[in-house]
């Protein structure tokens, strides 16, 4: 109640002010006229939206790739953005990845397992009340021993168990490589997100900017109304409302309505999903999954690696060995022979269990994970499906209603004074809204399509989609 009295008192306000400056109606008449002229014109030429496809974005155009040097992503692209900086930076990194990877497993390949041991011992006790047994058994009364010998462990050389050290490090290098595609992926996502948002706010601003300029006119029209006692305060409340609406959120100069390229809508086009390929692609390339599959390979590695074999030393040695013994005696030997060594523990089994177990667990979460995915999918395809429905929906109410305004614009040109102006423009503002919604329902579309876009990490949602024209 106390805002109808506040807008009372304000259209009176106004309506004096108008008065005063005697409006001249015959000058507002003219302004409808050029008004008319210009949305017409708009009529007969195609509305340039800038809320695009968005295969047509520019952060989606052009996409570079590169291919892995690791087995297990090997011929794996991914996509980066047309920055060139993150390019650099990836060919930077992954550069520096491969080359601590091919470190490494240089250096299993070059681990001999030889091993190569001196001692000395001088007995500085009197040795005359020291009658000993030494290693091989046998009494002698020693003061010097010099002896060394070279082993070799054939368990644990490169010839052995070079392979799965080797296939550990070819995963850590493509865990470390998926983490940093993970990042980039996220920020091009964020990229034609916020692009979207760009292109969906200034085609709004076009549209809005028009429409303002039209409830501009009618609101000084319906003050003049007022002023005569032509029209109700409830008829100027609700023009004053509508604008008020508009310019709360239009923060764009009106101006932008002369950008306008035009308002006629000549296709529009919906989106197909090839669903089964689709799905196919994520179960292959997706990063999440990629990178679950990896863990369980490097599990896989850490069992062979945790097995019983793996802990038994087999190491054959020669051995030369000096000796001054008592009187000044010296011998030497060469000795040859095999260390074996068994752990008495049993530890590496259950280790395995728990390992067997983590590879469980990862199992599932990979099964969860794109199962979780399918309904995801499902759900998005099920909105595509329904924004195609009301862009067809919309596009025909467009087309019959900018059929309707073209043919009341030849009409019209017959008449003078004898029709509803007002209602002339309020006809083009329901258009322009039909617009607005159309321009909204590609905005969300293409929300749409992103979302799908984060599934992927090699390839573009465009190589699964079809753009099918509705004339």
């Amino acid at each position: 109640m106390k805002y109808k009295i506040f807008m009372g008192v304000l259209l009176w306000i106004s309506a004096l002010i108008l008065h005063a400056q005697k409006v001249d109606k015959a000058k507002l008449l003219a302004i409808y006229d050029r008004q008319f002229e210009f949305l017409d014109s708009l009529l007969k030429q195609q509305f340039v939206d800038p809320c695009v496809a968005l295969r047509d974005f520019k952060a989606n155009s052009p996409l570079h790739s590169r291919g892995d040097d690791i087995t297990p992503s090997k011929g794996c692209e991914t996509f980066f953005l047309e920055n060139q900086g993150y390019l650099d930076w990836y060919a930077l990194f992954e550069e520096a990845v491969n080359q601590k990877m091919r470190a490494n497993i240089l250096a299993v390949k070059n681990q001999t397992a030889l091993q190569w041991s001196s001692s000395y011992y001088n007995r500085t006790v009197p040795y005359k009340l020291y009658q000993f047994i030494d290693e091989d058994g046998d009494f002698s009364m020693v003061k010097d021993r010099f002896q060394t010998d070279l082993s070799w462990d054939l368990m644990h050389c490169g010839l052995l168990w070079g392979k799965s050290r080797i296939a550990a490090h070819k995963i850590d290098a493509a865990l470390t490589l998926v983490d940093a595609r993970m990042n980039i992926q996220s920020s091009y996502i964020e990229r034609l997100s916020a692009e979207n948002v760009q292109r969906y706010q200034k085609a709004l601003a076009f549209l809005r900017a028009l429409r303002l300029q039209n409830l501009s006119l009618l609101e000084q029209t319906e003050t003049v109304l007022f002023e005569n006692h032509q029209s109700s305060t409830d008829q100027l409340l609700k023009v004053t409302d509508e604008l008020f609406m508009i310019e709360q959120i239009q923060t764009t100069d009106n101006s932008l309505y002369q950008s306008l390229s035009g308002l006629a809508y000549q296709a529009i086009d919906t989106i197909a999903l090839h669903t089964d390929l689709f799905l196919e692609a994520i179960k292959s390339q997706n990063n999440e999954l990629r990178k679950l599959d990896l863990g369980y390979n490097r599990i896989n590695v850490q069992m062979e690696q945790t097995s019983f074999w793996s802990n038994i030393s087999v190491s054959p040695f020669i051995r030369f060995g000096f000796y001054n013994m008592v009187g000044n005696q010296r011998q030497g030997s060469i000795d040859m022979g095999v260390n074996l060594r068994i752990p008495l523990s049993f530890e590496q089994r259950k280790i395995r269990k728990a390992l067997a177990a983590e590879q469980k667990i990862l199992t599932t979460k990979r099964d969860l994970s794109y199962h979780v995915f399918q309904e995801e999918v499902s759900s998005l395809i099920q909105e595509l499906s329904q924004i195609n429905k009301r862009m067809i929906y919309e596009y025909h109410c467009i087309q019959r209603m900018r059929d309707l305004l073209l043919g009341r614009s030849e009409a019209f040109k017959t008449l003078y004074g004898e029709y509803s102006r007002p209602d002339r423009i309020r006809e083009y503002n329901r258009y322009i809204v039909c617009l607005e919604s159309i321009v909204q329902l590609k905005y969300q579309r293409n929300v749409i399509l992103i979302g799908l876009q984060r599934y992927l990490s090699s390839e573009k949602i465009d190589l699964y989609i079809d753009y099918i024209k509705q004339n």
